[in-house]
């Protein structure tokens, strides 16, 4: 074999990195030699700075884009960039072959040789050109290793297709007999499983998810996504949040929303176990008819991004070779991708006030339409999302820079740009769309989504044992604006079956509080300086919130039962009557062990699978301590960690 194709298949069969620093070493020659003259030096683009100074010395991004421009000269990409990953019939052929060998392989563990050989062939139906005879080839091994796997049904829809496919030799008896068996065999064994429906139990808690978590019952009238108990509000110092406007009990829903645009983490080293359309979780997917990267969980996702968004990706191989672009600014194309080029030409032709609102514009202004109402679909509330000012004048010139490279890519590789119908304003135009592709990217880093999902441990009967997998990140219109605590009083909770994340309130609520939930780890498992230096080195903000000015750390986590505590005011007494409010106090230490008794009740609810009754009866738990204990109260702390496992497995049975 060809030892550049070999070092390809490998790179790609393990997900490995690939650089080829070429073209991009030309842009920094060609800026270097531009720049010199004003001692710009592009060695330090990329190196970080601790000398912290306003964003682009305080200039706007187009102005940034404008300044960059004058030394940033675009050079043509050779095209082997563009066809090093691209389908290949001799390349799918070598992947199925490889992973024909590893699911028959006794060098390890069976079920991971499966695995690997899984990836294998969904490699080789990524590589193999649309209806060719590399296709069919690797979808029948597929089917064959589905039904081994135990997922008939799967392998059933890869049957059909194989069938389906006109360069499939259906009238060799021999292969027409191969097809037939392994239809019979993935039959056989659907018809021989239980036909068992879910146990009235498992039925009753999804209805309830649906019906309660991923269902707003009362709407706000100006905020799409959000409940009428919540609205938006500014800040000086954080911005736009979610503040409450009546008492909200613990479980109840604040908001439900779904992601604007969404990026896997492995795009770019193929990752075949999620969709990248949707991001559901995928065994065996559907390839792209026109890129090897991305893989969809369905012909109607495929059909959905290859349409919208997707269409206009036609760099994806170069990103993969040139390590320039991160993923933010793969995410940040996607946002204007889905606008679409002929709106975002209206809005730059037209000046419309709603995006181009004077810096001394009200903060509570931004992002609503001009008849007030916050709507989640539209581009407007993503286009507000702000960064956080602060950042080094290298990273910024940097940032600037890659916004250029990546205009200039989509100007190379996709019709974006040709098909608005100009004004003569072409170019300016097209430095329009480097300034959003810039805001983007210094937005999302401080303001993108983790997604992940729940992964049980193998090695473990116990229904506790359990961690969460993170494999991409989204850009929410209203989830963003739900600002940190190291004491967070809500939980996020995504659905991977409704693809929309629900925030839940974990502690009582009053008018006029703020909704929070944690973007770093909880006070209790981290250092108050290791938190707010995580906090300032990843999201650029000194934390100001009660458990970081009050320095609670994992040691203070107290277990000292106050004596009393009054009714009214919450002032912890030793005996008696509170002063303040005379009026009997609580009895702690005689309530308490009933609390602690409801910790082991629940854990054994969540080990039986009783989730829902677990809900219910955690729920006055979490009251009780938020209103009678101190908040580094150890028994408190418990309560929260096991409500939020309890959501997560009550979500996962959809």
């Amino acid at each position: 074999m060809d030892p550049i194709k070999e070092q390809l298949i490998k790179v790609i069969y393990n997900g490995e990195d690939f650089e080829d620093s070429s073209h991009l070493k030309l842009l920094y020659e060609s800026f270097h030699k531009n720049s010199a003259q004003d001692n710009i030096d592009i060695d330090q683009i990329h190196k970080d700075n601790d000398e912290q100074t306003s964003c682009g010395q305080g200039l706007e991004q187009l102005d940034r884009i404008l300044e960059m421009k004058r030394y940033f000269k675009w050079v043509s990409i050779p095209s082997g960039f563009h066809t090093r990953f691209q389908k290949c019939p001799i390349i799918s052929t070598y992947l199925r072959e490889l992973a024909f060998k590893q699911q028959f392989s006794t060098e390890q563990d069976e079920t991971k040789s499966q695995q690997k050989a899984l990836r294998g062939y969904n490699l080789a139906i990524a590589f193999a050109p649309p209806d060719s005879a590399e296709i069919t080839l690797a979808l029948e091994k597929r089917a064959s290793l589905l039904l081994q796997l135990g997922y008939p049904e799967l392998a059933q829809f890869d049957i059909h297709a194989v069938a389906s496919n006109p360069a499939y030799p259906l009238k060799s008896m021999k292969s027409a007999q191969k097809l037939i068996d392994l239809q019979t065999r993935c039959s056989a064994l659907v018809h021989s499983r239980s036909k068992k429906a879910q146990t009235i139990r498992r039925n009753v808690e999804a209805r309830f998810v649906e019906n309660n978590f991923y269902h707003i019952r009362s709407r706000n009238s100006r905020v799409e996504n959000v409940s009428e108990c919540c609205n938006i509000d500014y800040d000086p110092y954080c911005g736009r949040r979610i503040v409450v406007t009546r008492n909200v009990e613990p479980g109840e829903v604040l908001l439900v929303d779904e992601p604007y645009s969404i990026i896997l983490e492995r795009i770019l080293n193929w990752d075949l176990e999620h969709c990248s359309n949707c991001s559901r979780p995928v065994i065996s997917g559907v390839a792209c008819d026109c890129c090897t990267f991305a893989w969809f969980c369905s012909t109607s996702c495929k059909i959905e991004s290859t349409r919208g968004p997707h269409k206009y990706e036609k760099y994806l191989s170069y990103l993969k070779s040139s390590k320039i672009m991160s993923l933010k600014g793969i995410l940040a194309a996607r946002l204007l991708f889905k606008v679409g080029p002929e709106e975002l030409y209206k809005i730059f032709t037209t000046k419309n006030e709603s995006y181009f609102q004077p810096s001394n514009a009200s903060g509570e202004e931004k992002g609503f339409s001009p008849n007030g109402v916050y709507t989640a679909k539209s581009y407007l509330p993503i286009f507000h999302l702000i960064s956080h000012m602060n950042v080094d004048i290298l990273k910024a010139k940097s940032n600037a820079f890659k916004a250029l490279i990546l205009t200039n890519l989509i100007d190379d590789t996709s019709q974006f740009f040709s098909r608005v119908k100009y004004n003569e304003d072409f170019l300016e135009f097209k430095d329009f769309i480097a300034s959003l592709l810039l805001r983007h990217m210094e937005a999302i880093e401080y303001n993108a989504i983790t997604l992940s999902q729940l992964v049980n441990n193998p090695s473990s009967n116990n229904n506790l044992q359990s961690s969460t997998l993170r494999y991409g990140g989204g850009v929410y219109p209203v989830l963003c604006l739900v600002n940190h605590s190291c004491d967070p009083n809500s939980v996020p909770v995504r659905s991977l079956k409704y693809l929309k994340t629900s925030v839940i309130a974990m502690k009582p609520l009053q008018p006029g509080d703020e909704v929070t939930f944690s973007y770093a780890p909880h006070f209790a498992h981290m250092e108050t300086h290791e938190r707010r230096k995580f906090l300032l080195d990843r999201y650029n903000f000194k934390c100001q919130c009660e458990a970081c000015l009050s320095w609670w750390e994992p040691d203070t986590k107290t277990i000292l039962v106050p004596e009393s505590q009054c009714n009214a005011c919450g002032r912890f007494l030793l005996s008696g009557q509170c002063p303040r409010c005379i009026q009997k106090d609580i009895d702690v230490r005689r309530v308490l062990p009933i609390f602690e008794g409801q910790v082991a009740k629940i854990e054994k609810l969540l080990q039986t699978g009783e989730y829902l009754l677990a809900f219910e009866t955690i729920k006055p738990c979490l009251k009780f301590c938020y209103e009678n204990l101190p908040h580094n109260f150890t028994l408190g702390l418990e309560f929260q960690e096991l409500f939020k496992l309890i959501l997560v497995k009550l979500v996962s049975l959809g």
